[in-house]
């Protein structure tokens, strides 16, 4: 078995070391807040998100899923990728079909690459990456390339940027077998 050394952020020099294989990760410089509090629960953010990721209206198909209490609205859940420092989808993907989005530093598909495996869907503790059942690709929220149209459009402002601040504190390192 294949183990996996992953350094995310900070400088490194890649080393080849019998069966350990380096790889430099760079951490999101932005990712979407979540307000459940503020979220009333209208699902205009699927919308327009389906609407501008799959030229039309499509929930099912959401990179931001709203999960709440059908009659009472309340407990609102709000679902869609965290752009973890340490992406488990990404580290786990024997295809490298996801990616760093080198402008937004955003975990994004790779769709030609994506053979709908599902590794990714199952090493995503947060839940917040599916499988198309159509086209079986993987798909999560790619911030929309740095222009959220979720951010945009919500009513209740329960969706904010937040740009990710480097620390320089040098290296986080995560090893995963594979």
């Amino acid at each position: 078995m294949k183990k996996h050394q992953y350094i995310i952020a900070g400088n490194w020099q890649a080393k080849e070391n019998g069966t350990v294989e380096t790889v430099r990760i760079s951490p999101a410089s932005m990712k979407i807040v979540t307000d459940p509090d503020r979220c009333s629960g209208c699902r205009l953010c699927e919308m327009v998100c389906t609407l501008r990721q799959e030229g039309e209206v499509i929930p099912s198909l959401s990179r931001i899923r709203i999960n709440s209490d059908s009659l009472s609205g309340k407990d609102v859940n709000i679902t869609l990728c965290h752009q973890c420092r340490a992406p488990n989808c990404l580290l786990a993907c024997p295809l490298d079909a996801i990616q760093v989005d080198e402008r937004t530093g955003a975990r994004i598909v790779n769709e030609e690459r994506c053979t709908g495996c599902g590794l990714c869907v199952q090493e995503c503790h947060l839940g917040e990456i599916w499988l198309n059942k159509a086209n079986r690709k993987a798909y999560k929220c790619d911030l929309c390339r740095g222009e959220p149209e979720c951010v945009k459009f919500c009513p209740q402002k329960a969706l904010s940027i937040s740009s990710i601040l480097q620390s320089g504190d040098g290296d986080s390192i995560c090893d995963m077998d594979g």
